[in-house]
Parts: C-alpha cells; sequence; structure tokens
C-alpha cells in the first residue's frame, strides 16, 4: 500500500485507525495484520524486550544513573588538586544540583528537564534579585556602618520573601511552579547572605555568582545523564500506569464479584473479621464453596477498597504526567497530532476505568448493606464467571486470542444476566415494597416509615443521635437484588468499553507508528 503523506489523510487514519483492520502494512521489516498488535504503543516506546526489561529492574537502573550522575558531578571537585590555584570555585554545587534534580526513581527525562527548568528560572531570579540588594547593602554600610548594613539585609529578605510567595500563591503559580519558588527563596538567600561584613571594594560576594554558574552547570549536566543512561520517556511511564490502570480495574471487577458470590452464599451475615470470615467456611454447603479462598488477594480485608485507592494514586499520577509530554526531549521532531491523538486514547482509557471502580464501589456497598439475598447456585456461578471473564479480558499485556474469547463469553453471560434482570423486574414491579413505597409517596399517613422497626419507641429515636438502634443490615429485598443486578451488568458492560478503548489506542499507536516511519522512508528516498 503506498503510505500517507497528506496531513488531511494522515489524521483520518489516526482518528480512524479500524481502517488499517484490513490492511496489511510494514513495521519493523515484517508485514503484520491485527492479529500481531499485541502491546504495540511503539511509536513513543523503546523496543518491547528493553520495556519488558525495565519494568523487571528498575530499582537496578535507578541505581547505576543516579551513580553515573553523581560520579561524574563529583569530577568538578575530585579532579583537581587541592589547592588554592587549581580549585573549581563552588564546585560541590553542581553535586548538589545534580542530586536534587535526578532524584526519585519514577522520574521520566521530561521530569528531569522540567525540573531543571524551574531550578534555572528560580535560580536566575533570585540570583537577580540578590545582587540588586547586596549592592545597595555595600552603599548602606559604607555610609552608616555594618549594624545598618545588617537591618538592611534582613528588610530584604523580608520583602522579598513577601512578594514571592503572595504572588506564588494569588496567581496560583506554585501549583505548577512549587520547586521553582522555593528555589527562588533559597538562592535569594545564598547569594545574599555573602554580602554582609563585606566593605564597598570586598570580593565575596563573587562565590554567589560562583554558585548560580555551578547551578546551571548541574542543570545541564543531570538533563544530559538522565537522558544518556536507561532514559525513561514520558510516555512510557504513561503507559506503565495506564495498564496498571487496566489491571486494577479487571482485578477489582474479579474481587467483588467473587466476594459477591461469597457473601449471597451464606445468605445470613456479613463476617466482622478474618477469623469470622474463615470459621464460616466450613459451615456452607461444599458446591458453594469451589470458588472460595482460591485468590489470596480475596482474603484480604477492604481488598475492594485498596485497589479503589491505588487506581485513585495512579489516575492523578497520570494526569500529572500529561504536563511533562511538552518537555519530554523523546518527542522532539514528532507531529503534534500524534500526541494529541495519544492523549486523547489514554484519557478515554482513564475516564473508563474510573467509572468501572465507582461502579465497583456502589455494587460493595449494596453488599455490605444488604446482604441476605438468596441467590441460586446458578445464579452464583454466573456471578463468579462474569469475575473471571472480566479479569482474563483486562490482563495486561494483552493477548487478543484469549481476551476476545473472553469478550465474547462475557457477551454470552451478558444474554443470561438480562434474562434475569427482565424476569426480576416483573417481580419487583407486583412485589410489596413497590406497593408501599408508592403509598408513601401519596399518603401522607406513610410519612413514618423507615428502617426502623415498628418496636422503637419515640424516646429511643429522639436518643438515637448515632444510630445505635438503626438496624446492622437491611433485610433482603428484590428491589435491592434488582440494583446489584443491574450494576453487575453495567460492570461487565463498561468492562468491555475499557477493553475496546486498550485497543483502539493499540491501533492509534501503530498507525501512527507505521505513518512516521513512511514519512522517514519518503524523506530520505527524497534526499537520495
Amino acid at each position: 500500500m503506498a503510505y500517507p503523506t497528506d496531513e488531511a489523510e494522515t489524521t483520518t487514519l489516526l482518528e480512524s485507525p479500524e481502517k488499517y483492520d484490513e490492511l496489511p502494512f510494514k513495521f519493523t521489516g515484517v508485514t503484520v495484520g491485527r492479529a500481531n498488535r499485541n502491546n504495540a504503543w511503539s511509536i513513543f516506546r523503546m523496543p518491547k524486550l528493553i520495556k519488558d526489561r525495565q519494568r523487571k529492574h528498575d530499582a537496578i537502573y535507578f541505581g547505576i544513573r543516579m551513580a553515573v550522575c553523581l560520579t561524574v558531578a563529583s569530577l568538578f571537585v575530585l579532579a583537581q588538586l587541592p589547592t588554592a590555584k587549581n580549585k573549581f570555585p563552588e564546585g560541590m554545587w553542581v553535586l548538589i544540583t545534580v542530586l536534587f534534580v535526578c532524584w526519585f526513581p519514577q522520574m521520566d527525562a521530561a521530569s528531569v528537564l522540567e525540573k531543571s527548568f524551574q531550578r534555572l528560572v528560580g535560580t536566575f531570579i533570585g540570583a537577580t534579585a540578590a545582587l540588586a540588594c547586596g549592592f545597595l547593602s555595600l552603599r548602606v554600610v559604607s555610609a552608616h556602618g555594618f549594624r545598618a548594613q545588617a537591618i538592611c539585609l534582613a528588610c530584604c529578605i523580608a520583602v522579598f520573601t513577601f512578594i514571592v510567595c503572595s504572588y506564588a500563591v494569588h496567581t496560583k503559580v506554585i501549583e505548577t511552579m512549587n520547586y521553582g519558588t522555593v528555589l527562588c527563596l533559597l538562592t535569594f538567600i545564598i547569594c545574599l547572605m555573602p554580602f554582609y561584613g563585606l566593605e564597598s571594594g570586598g570580593q565575596g560576594w563573587k562565590e554567589s555568582m560562583y554558585r548560580v554558574i555551578n547551578v546551571i552547570i548541574g542543570c545541564v549536566l543531570g538533563v544530559g545523564l538522565s537522558m544518556s543512561v536507561f532514559p525513561r520517556t514520558t510516555v512510557y511511564i504513561i503507559q506503565h500506569k495506564v495498564e496498571k490502570q487496566i489491571e486494577l480495574a479487571g482485578k477489582a471487577s474479579r474481587a467483588v464479584l467473587l466476594v459477591a458470590a461469597e457473601i449471597f452464599s451464606e445468605a445470613a451475615y456479613v463476617p466482622s473479621s478474618s477469623f469470622q470470615r474463615h470459621s464460616s467456611y466450613q459451615r456452607l454447603p461444599s458446591y458453594r464453596r469451589h470458588w472460595r479462598n482460591t485468590d489470596p488477594e480475596l482474603n484480604q480485608d477492604d481488598v475492594i477498597l485498596a485497589k479503589y485507592e491505588a487506581s485513585m494514586k495512579e489516575y492523578r499520577e497520570v494526569r500529572g504526567h500529561f504536563g511533562n509530554l511538552k518537555y519530554d526531549p523523546f518527542n522532539i521532531g514528532r507531529p503534534n497530532n500524534l500526541l494529541r491523538s495519544f492523549k486523547t486514547e489514554v484519557d478515554h482509557i482513564l475516564s473508563r476505568a474510573m467509572r468501572i471502580q465507582t461502579t465497583i464501589i456502589l455494587i460493595d456497598g449494596i453488599i455490605r448493606s444488604d446482604p441476605k439475598h438468596k441467590f441460586s447456585e446458578e445464579n452464583l456461578n454466573l456471578l463468579v464467571q462474569l469475575g473471571n471473564s472480566i479479569r482474563t479480558m483486562l490482563t495486561v499485556p494483552l493477548d487478543i486470542t484469549a481476551s476476545d474469547a473472553a469478550s465474547e463469553q462475557l457477551c454470552t453471560d451478558l444474554v443470561t444476566l438480562r434474562t434475569m434482570i427482565v424476569d426480576l423486574s416483573a417481580v419487583v414491579s407486583k412485589s410489596r415494597d413497590v406497593q408501599i413505597h408508592r403509598s408513601v409517596d401519596s399518603d401522607p399517613s406513610f410519612s413514618s416509615y423507615s428502617i426502623y422497626s415498628d418496636s422503637t419507641s419515640e424516646d429511643e429515636l429522639d436518643d438515637d443521635r448515632g444510630g445505635v438502634h438503626a438496624p446492622k443490615h437491611v433485610a433482603g429485598s428484590h428491589v435491592c437484588s434488582l440494583l446489584f443486578l443491574q450494576l453487575a451488568e453495567h460492570l461487565a458492560l463498561r468492562s468491555l468499553r475499557l477493553y475496546q478503548s486498550y485497543k483502539q489506542c493499540e491501533g492509534v499507536c501503530l498507525a501512527a507508528e507505521d505513518l512516521r516511519k513512511s514519512i522517514r522512508e519518503h524523506s530520505h528516498s527524497n534526499n537520495t
């Protein structure tokens, strides 16, 4: 096929990557189709082998990177004789700067570049203000003495700190330039203090300038070494965290449905501790224990809440890395529409993953508040099968064969689940609970209808500020059962949408990679 070079055609292909499903295309010298697109993402990432090794040995790579950075930076101090004649002035600041701009294992090259940029901006502003205030203090000391100079320097520190802090908070610059704001104040104080005790002809202030110059050297050195020694691209970080979001969605979906089957099989109470939960296993019929205790994660307390919190943490971190894409040096030369398409697809994945987590929390709340539903063995097995299918479908790295088979099984199970919902809806529409609620809406005499029993006295209700007399669990009802099944259906449908979004993102990435290579080959052929 002829590769597109027109920008409009390029945009069409990027927005509709499914068009590549019918067309073979060239990828690393091999003709591939949709079946070989497992874990594509290759437009913005290193080769898969390098990426897999990096994930397994991130700690080792971080240690090597920091060792190389600090060793090279230390040469500004060690690669000279400790004499006044040969001593590199204030060389320790190169080492300190490299340490601070390259720290943190999760930092990618773009984060290092952004941090260095903030440090340079803060250093420049702080040093400029410090020199102006310092030379002003030299005029004061020549006219009024050192005590007046001390007062002048203290006033300069107070005024400058107030201006910087109030401006940063008022304009919300501190939210995006927090590190630069701190470095601005720190550089101002470091550069200003050497002026104290100097007379108008003193040269001690030059130490401040050496420090500023060495900070600049350290920033440039840190960025260069971070891009050279086991570099981590921003898109690699985003990809890794997006895959974790998909994994968490699959694990949490399976966990909540298996826990639901476990609790509903007891149809009596929610065990309040791990001891009660394990002791209750032996009292259950054998046919309701065949899926129990097979996953160690499900034996932990609040495993669903833990996965929700982990997902929220990863979500915030991914959103924070979006701003670093513009700083990523590995994206230089790539068209902006590639990055925009990548961000759009990642946004879809993140939003759908978070909707899944929200649905899971709602289901977990129903399970805990109303555990007394008596589902049949067939219904419980269906819940377990739904959870296992979702987990298999949302397993990363993506196995197209296994995931597609799981999605087909999930669609089949959804038909059965929809039949259960329709049948239960007919029962609910005729149930006594619905009739009571209709009476409450139409008859004011039912205004006292509540979750409290009829035997609860008015005095007890008045004193029940903390809800002591409220029932611990709601008695199982068809209405709550219907709501649970509907949420389980929503969970399965949203999982299918998340799976489709992930495949769509892979298609966009692979299409963009082929497009980039074709443009490169086209440019090379024109030059030759």
